[in-house]
This record gives C-alpha cells, structure tokens and sequence, in this order.
C-alpha cells in the first residue's frame, strides 16, 4: 500500500506535506504510510481515494478497475459454467431414465411400440438440443398427442371445430381437444418469449 500511496502522490505532484495538510494528518504520518510501518485508518483511505480519484480496491490491494472488471467476469462465466454442467449432469439422468422407461415398454408390450418411440425421441431431443431441450420436447410431446387422438380417437384440436361433436358422448374428446388448443397457446407464447429475449441479447 505504501508504494501505491507514494506513486500517487507523485503522480500529482505533491509532496508529503501537501498530503499531509490535504489529510489533515502530520508528515510523519504520511512517511509512515509510503514506508509500510504503519496503515492509514480507514476514513483517510476514504479521502486519499477522493483526492486521487482511484478505487480503494486499488489503494488497499493494488487492483485497478480493468483487473476488477476483468475478475467480475470470471467470476460470472465460472458461475455459468458451474449452472451448464448442472444442467447437463439433470438432462443426461432424465434422458437415462426415458430409455430405460422406453426399453421397459417395449419388453413388456412389442405392440405398444409407439410409447417407447416417443420416449427415445424426448431422450434424443433433450440429449441434442444445446437451447431450450425442454421447450422443444414439449413440442415433440404436443404433435406426438394430437397425431395419436386423430389416429387413434377421430379427436385431436380439429374436433372443436366439428359441430356434431358437440354432444355427451364427445365430452371427453372435447376437453382434450381444448386441453391441446391452450397448450398450443402456451407453447406458440413460450417461443416468443423466447426469440424477445434472443433479440435482446443480441
């Protein structure tokens, strides 16, 4: 700290005693401070960094505002690394899990082949997609539920369109119907979002 008190008072050409009137302090004093025998009190440092315009990161540990930028920067892509690695770690256990699942209902069932394909396809999306694995999976999940109820149910998001179905017997379809419409909603939002905060990274 000394050095860096002598530097800037040289730097401003001033001697110990112009310092020391500034501070309200002895020559002494000052000497004592550029000598190392002695540390100012924390009030002084308030006034020698207003007198020489520097931060008191500078003046207590010799780190100027580019090193201090430059830390902060570090310091925050270590943080997101940290998160990454962590949701690399939660994607890897959660894809483990779907192919396991998947092999599971395809031991058990071979019929029922669709049920393993959709979990293997969730698994390859979360395992692939670097950005948003979860927004893109729900996607997947929604086409995959509206194919399967028109194949499989004559329903899907078209039925609420369909006049002769408005009836008890259709109520269940219905209330998938409009079930997908929402989620559709949701989704088609979710990626507006999305792309709003692309741009303003950008």
């Amino acid at each position: 700290m000394g050095e860096r008190i002598y530097a800037l008072r040289k730097q401003n050409n001033m001697s110990q005693g112009d310092l020391a009137d500034r501070l309200e302090v002895s020559r002494q004093t000052v000497s004592k401070w550029e000598n190392d025998s002695s540390l100012p009190e924390l009030d002084k440092i308030i006034r020698l960094c207003e007198l020489f315009k520097v931060s008191s990161d500078y003046v207590l540990r010799g780190i100027t505002e580019d090193a201090e930028s430059k830390e902060k920067e570090q310091t925050v892509i270590k943080e997101k690394t940290v998160i990454i690695e962590r949701h690399t770690d939660i994607k890897a256990v959660f894809s483990t899990g779907l192919i396991i699942n998947a092999l599971f209902f395809l031991f058990i069932s071979p019929k029922s082949f669709y049920i393993p394909l959709l979990f293997g396809a969730v698994a390859a999306v979360l395992l692939l997609c670097k950005k948003h694995p979860v927004y893109f999976s729900l996607w997947l999940v929604y086409v995959y539920i509206n194919v399967f109820c028109s194949l499989t149910t004559a329903g899907g998001i078209d039925l609420i369109f369909d006049k002769s179905a408005y009836t008890a017997e259709y109520a269940p379809l219905l209330a998938v119907s409009v079930l997908l419409w929402i989620t559709l909603f949701a989704l088609v939002g979710w990626g507006i979002r999305i792309l709003n905060n692309k741009r303003k990274g950008d």
